[in-house]
């Protein structure tokens, strides 16, 4: 997911930073089940993005056959800062 995120170039201008927390149920075939704001940065365009790209990236991995789990639940922070772009 970090890898994939692209800070909004709206964002960069205005000089927002921010972390988003995103809950995330993934199912055991890898399908996204839900995506769930839990936490805002405080910035609209931030929490878009972030929602945006975790579904975007979906499926996810398949969970291991040895794995007796049906749905995975988690939370991600994903942090957007200035300081970190490439």
């Amino acid at each position: 997911i970090a890898a994939a995120i692209e800070y909004p170039e709206d964002a960069r201008e205005y000089g927002w930073e921010g972390t988003v927390k995103v809950s995330l149920t993934i199912l055991k075939n890898g399908m996204l089940a839900s995506s769930v704001l839990k936490e805002s940065s405080g910035h609209e365009i931030l929490d878009e993005a972030a929602l945006q790209i975790v579904q975007e990236l979906a499926p996810y991995p398949d969970f291991s056959s040895e794995s007796d789990l049906q749905e995975l639940n988690v939370t991600v922070p994903i942090v957007f800062s200035l300081d970190r772009e490439d």
